[in-house]
């Protein structure tokens, strides 16, 4: 199950993202960021991950 961060949780590239998307009032993606820079748990070993980061290494 994935779990998004608050804006507040926010960190580096994550949270420029963030400020220049609701500075230019682009809510769904402000929504999106805080999905991408959240956590999942791995259905099969549940294993906790960062999803950005997986995305990274794909």
């Amino acid at each position: 199950m994935a779990q998004r961060v608050g804006p507040e949780e926010l960190t580096g590239v994550g949270a420029r993202i963030h400020t220049m998307a609701r500075d230019a009032g682009q809510s769904q993606v402000t929504e999106w960021v805080t999905r991408l820079f959240g956590h999942a748990t791995c259905p099969e070993c549940g294993t906790r991950f960062v999803i950005s980061e997986s995305v990274i290494d794909q």
